[in-house]
């Protein structure tokens, strides 16, 4: 079974959830050779640079844009599989086996507005149907696909969780601090002014911001005038360094309106890091109660309770516990295993026989 996979949301996006997500995949493709796997490999290399590919070849298109928004043009070996970093599929639709991995629907669900959930939706809706399996990255978002594209075969859909880098880990000996975590994307569905209203009133503590996109001028005159010298911004820092704020802060802050799997959250329970989050499907599902959660979502009064709650020790201790116990369900080894899997099954529904092993 031949497998092709691109690396375009590496010139898409230096971080964010999608970008980890396809590092962790091609570094356990890297690990073993019990599958023949070739990365179409863009001109442009940003997180890219920080991954030994197997082998690869050249994508055609010189321009981002134009790999962003057409199809793979690229002529693959029959009965092969391709499955895109973001949104892509393989013209040869008799011939190739096209898998999309879904990881929210938030276009579809107009939690995106304007030319952004035009322009997602366009590409989102193009490759659910040229695709002949999906990948969700929760039961959450499976549902939400069940419910916008009714007509694709649900045999053909499988929920697969992402795994978490061993780089996060609850380290004993670290002291907790008086600071308020946040970390990822700050607009649209966020939520990220309640950071802001629950800090104003907590003059006690501090705000980390990590990640996301660059600090602009107009947010952080808003920062400015609401924390004045009681915030802090990072925007790349490395997963080890990551961990240490996770393991001295009091909790991680995760407000957001909408998800389709909420990394963060698993980050900070496998560090030790309790979470007071939003209380929407997603992380209800991800979290399984080992988290506060808010439900008048955009009631900064109601995460102000949460935030104080831990304070109380025991209560702590417990969060923290029942985090590191849920947090083993998520590893990447386990993600690997059951994509290759899947692609075996999409294999045989489309080709009708086995997949040849790898030589």
């Amino acid at each position: 079974m031949k497998i092709f996979l691109d690396d375009l949301i590496f010139n898409l996006q230096v971080q964010g959830g999608i970008s980890v997500y396809w590092r962790a995949f091609i570094k356990q493709v890297s690990r073993y050779n019990n599958v023949d796997v070739t990365i179409i490999k863009n001109k442009s290399e940003k997180v890219a640079s920080l991954i030994t590919y197997p082998k690869y070849i050249a994508d055609r298109f010189r321009s981002i844009f134009l790999s962003r928004i057409l199809p793979l043009c690229i002529k693959l070996p029959k009965r092969s599989i391709f499955h895109s970093s973001y949104l892509r599929t393989s013209l040869q639709r008799k011939s190739v086996a096209n898998i999309v991995t879904i990881h929210d629907l938030a276009a579809e669900e107009r939690v995106l507005s304007g030319k952004r959930r035009i322009f997602k939706l366009i590409l989102q809706k193009f490759a659910i149907n040229n695709a002949d399996g999906l990948i969700c990255v929760s039961y959450a978002t499976k549902k939400s696909i069940l419910k916008h594209y009714p007509s694709f075969n649900k045999d053909n859909i499988e929920v697969i969780y992402h795994g978490c880098s061993s780089s996060y880990y609850n380290t004993i000996e670290s002291s907790k601090e008086k600071v308020i975590l946040y970390v990822g994307s700050r607009g649209l569905y966020k939520n990220f002014e309640i950071c802001l209203e629950v800090l104003s009133k907590l003059q006690d503590y501090r705000l980390i911001i990590v990640g996301g996109e660059i600090l602009m001028a107009t947010e952080k005159l808003k920062l400015d005038l609401a924390l004045a010298n009681r915030y802090e911004y990072h925007y790349n820092i490395s997963e080890q360094k990551l961990n240490e704020f996770y393991n001295k802060s009091h909790c991680l802050l995760y407000p957001s309106l909408f998800e389709g799997f909420g990394m963060p959250i698993v980050e900070a329970m496998k560090a030790g890091c309790p979470v007071v989050a939003s209380d929407i499907d997603a992380i209800k599902e991800i979290t399984q109660g080992a988290c506060i959660l808010i439900k008048d979502l955009k009631n900064h009064m109601e995460y102000i309770k949460g935030i104080k709650q831990l304070e109380d020790i025991e209560l702590r201790n417990s969060y923290i516990n029942q985090g590191l116990l849920r947090a083993q369900a998520f590893t990447w080894e386990t993600n690997y295993e059951s994509t290759i899997k899947f692609y075996k099954k999409i294999y045989i529904h489309k080709f009708g026989f086995t997949p040849p092993t790898a030589q």
